[in-house]
């Protein structure tokens, strides 16, 4: 009896756990389902904008469609206005309790171990252990000694620290000279 007790127990607790996880992902799929047909019906505002000869700048429809999906409220399948008021004031009030312009910072500045984003590397050829770092940030950077932990990297020139650098590298005839690449493929703009 005592058996029969435990598993039909079990069994209870069991098929409330599939029937509310079932419910759960319903509504999942019916919140999903939803908002790709709200995407559908605005792909014509941005593919419209898209297809508009000449420059455009920015894309409003596609910034307008952002901010909507940004106050959106998945479990009521709509933007809620009634609360985007309350939302601003109670915004406002947060901003004006909390005003930080007036605080100074102090900032001091400490060495750096960290390289940033480096897209090229070259081996000097005329010093062992001399290595080139170009920094998609900008600048080109050398270290006088890299199997050394305590030496640092330095840069160049001056100049260099705006221009973000993709290649480097040296002619093969005249080893004093190098060619440093500027400029990254995926900010290019393609006409």
């Amino acid at each position: 009896m005592k058996k029969w007790t435990i598993a039909s127990g079990l069994l209870i607790i069991s098929a409330f756990a599939i029937y509310f996880v079932g419910q759960k992902e319903d509504k999942r799929a019916q919140q999903e389902a939803f908002i790709l047909q709200e995407l559908q019906a605005n792909k014509t505002a941005i593919s419209h904008q898209k297809k508009h000869k000449g420059k455009v700048f920015g894309m409003p429809a596609a910034a307008s469609l952002q901010e909507y999906y940004q106050v959106f409220d998945p479990a009521e399948n709509r933007v809620p206005q009634e609360r985007l008021l309350q939302a601003n004031k109670q915004m406002r009030t947060l901003l004006a309790t909390n005003d930080t312009r007036d605080i100074e910072m102090t900032w001091k500045n400490i060495s750096s171990d960290m390289g940033g984003r480096t897209k090229t590397l070259m081996w000097d050829p005329n010093h062992t252990n001399k290595v080139w770092a170009g920094a998609a940030t900008g600048g080109i950077w050398y270290n006088e000694d890299i199997t050394s932990n305590s030496s640092d990297w330095h840069l160049a020139s001056e100049f260099l620290p705006c221009m973000s650098i993709s290649s480097l590298c040296y002619d093969p005839n005249n080893t004093q000279t190098f060619y440093a690449g500027t400029g990254e493929a995926s900010t290019a703009i393609i006409t």
